[in-house]
């Protein structure tokens, strides 16, 4: 997407950060960024739209018991050592809902701050994670790490991602080709572009 972007406006500049939901949209917020891809998030002064589900699942190293198992109950994830997104990330309250629903309490180990360094304790052996596939596809591939399914869950585990700009914004040409050329590759109606034309 962004090569297609570049091609279109080979003279914008682009800044690109990376971080959790809370800290992208509080950027976002203070007018730092003008387009934010992160968990799907409802704020007022935001508009959002779904992009994609992604789906979630368990991580493991290669030699752990359950990578050759490769399916197993919420019971049994509940009781390894578990490393967690930080306690007030939108993330970790996502997953530890999720073993609380099935009436599990999970062993939470480590609380981290990046997906990168919960990857690399995984593979370390500290603990086992649960991640979006898509995260994780390089080291799968690799042999690094492995993926476990989760059965018994009340409902599939997926992340809902969706991309947000300020409410109520006039926004750069620039800054809708973008929307449009992500819109368009992830085959979703671009709804900014008709509130931009409702507003004119």
């Amino acid at each position: 997407m962004l090569k297609k972007f570049r091609e279109l406006r080979p003279r914008v500049h682009i800044h690109l950060a990376t971080g959790q939901t809370e800290d992208i949209i509080d950027s976002l917020l203070a007018g730092d960024f003008h387009v934010a891809v992160t968990r799907l998030a409802q704020h007022p002064e935001i508009q959002s739209l779904h992009l994609y589900n992604d789906d979630l699942a368990l991580v493991v190293p290669p030699d752990h018991p359950f990578a050759e198992k490769g399916r197993v109950s919420i019971a049994e994830a509940g009781r390894q050592p578990f490393l967690f997104f930080e306690r007030g990330s939108s993330y970790h309250s996502l997953v530890y809902s999720m073993f609380l629903r099935a009436g599990v309490v999970p062993e939470s180990v480590m609380e981290l701050d990046d997906m990168e360094t919960t990857k690399h304790m995984v593979e370390a052996g500290l603990g086992v994670a649960i991640l979006p596939v898509v995260s994780f596809e390089r080291e799968r591939e690799r042999g690094t790490l492995a993926r476990v399914e989760i059965r018994e869950m009340e409902q599939p585990a997926q992340l809902e991602v969706g991309v947000h700009i300020l409410r109520n914004r006039i926004l750069a040409p620039p800054i809708h080709e973008f929307l449009r050329i992500l819109t368009r590759e992830f085959g979703v109606e671009n709804t900014f572009q008709a509130a931009a034309a409702a507003r004119a």
